[in-house]
């Protein structure tokens, strides 16, 4: 699909969508009391999670987890510590990480630290290392799983990234009656086993992650109001805010319009989500901003810093990609042809790019962006009818 974006004036009200990330935990313990989810957003990464659920919940032997690192992280330690014989099939992104199942009593196999994954064996705890700092998706599996195991558990963590996303996965479970101690720093997690999850309700919160390209589109090109959105998240895109040059925040809504960028210098390490919609805000400031903590995003959909820069660079933005930082320089920017690379995240941002161009901006391959957020296209053309698919 293509996707053609006008320069123009927005002016419109969006809901923010679900957090997929909450989305996900919410399967999860939802899989482990025997209860139904709920409500949950619908996109091709959470439609994965109720696939794999289903798939553990049935003791089938494969599950597809589609293109969502998350589910391929999380679930095999749920299978584990069920004592499930299943393999993993998913996107090719490291799992490695997942060898931590075999210090806790498990079998795990990858094909060279990439999927199919299989587990056999049960995950029984104990203590381990876990190294997070490409990712905490392996340490949330474990905060679900080790409650479970037949021994209680002491994980010692070595370099925490993206620590906000392992703080909702804490909110969850601990939400469903588990037990769950970290010290202060975030070095040491202790897990009492033998525990049971209780049913919940738990409402899946709007989703700072997609809200921050659209809050950047209003920053940038008008006025948007997105309601939906809880100011107190855990969610640690929710940073966006001390960006966004004119904002009003309150209890149904968050307001961004248009005014005077400031250039920035910051590390999205505990947000690397936000680094699209900053490099994108960045490109409108005045002066040069400083992007650091990018360099393990080389691993995500896309290798993301050097996609933004290849393809803002096609708009006429000037960015340099640096050893884990990104220097983008405040320019204006021309219309033009742009590939996403297949990234949900990267198609969404160069949308907005768009906004503020000087020409017409042609995304190739937009469908990306059902990963997460199907509905941005028509939530962006609400706020702005000038915005096309063709």
């Amino acid at each position: 699909m293509i996707v053609e974006v006008r320069p123009g004036v927005l002016d419109g009200e969006v809901r923010a969508p679900g957090s997929k990330s909450h989305a996900i935990r919410r399967v999860a313990a939802a899989l482990l009391t025997g209860q139904h989810a709920g409500p949950l957003p619908s996109c091709e990464d959470v439609d994965a999670a109720i696939r794999v659920a289903s798939c553990i919940a049935d003791s089938s032997k494969i599950a597809d987890c589609g293109q969502s690192a998350l589910v391929m992280r999380l679930y095999p330690c749920i299978s584990a510590v069920l004592g499930r014989e299943m393999t993993f099939l998913g996107p090719r992104r490291s799992v490695a990480d997942l060898d931590v199942l075999n210090r806790l009593g498990a079998q795990v196999r990858t094909t060279d630290g990439f999927p199919p994954v299989h587990t056999s064996g049960r995950l029984e705890g104990g203590e381990a290392e876990v190294d997070a700092s490409v990712t905490s998706q392996v340490l949330s599996g474990l905060l679900f799983a080790l409650p479970l195991a037949p021994r209680d558990s002491v994980l010692r963590l070595r370099g925490l990234t993206s620590r906000p996303y392992a703080e909702m996965t804490l909110d969850v479970v601990r939400a469903h009656g588990v037990r769950v101690a970290v010290d202060l720093d975030w070095t040491r997690v202790e897990i009492p086993g033998r525990q049971t999850y209780r049913p919940a309700s738990i409402p899946v919160e709007g989703d700072w992650s997609a809200a921050a390209l659209l809050l950047v589109a209003g920053a940038i090109a008008g006025r948007v109001r997105v309601l939906g959105l809880d100011p107190a998240s855990r969610q640690g895109d929710r940073a966006i805010l001390g960006f966004l040059p004119d904002v009003e925040v309150s209890a149904t809504a968050v307001v961004s319009s248009r005014g005077s960028v400031d250039a920035f210098d910051t590390d999205v390490t505990d947000c690397p989500d936000l680094l699209p919609p900053l490099a994108v805000l960045a490109t409108c400031a005045n002066g040069t901003s400083r992007v650091r903590g990018v360099g393990r995003l080389s691993g995500k959909e896309s290798d993301r810093p050097r996609v933004l820069a290849r393809e803002l660079g096609r708009l006429g933005a000037r960015v340099q990609v640096r050893e884990d930082g990104m220097e983008i320089g405040g320019a204006p920017l021309r219309g033009g042809d742009v590939d996403c690379w297949g990234d949900h995240r990267i198609a969404m941002a160069l949308a907005v790019a768009g906004l503020g161009a000087n020409g017409p901006v042609r995304i190739w391959g937009a469908e990306a962006v059902a990963k997460s957020y199907p509905g941005f296209f028509r939530d962006l053309q609400g706020c702005r009818p000038e915005t096309a698919v063709v």
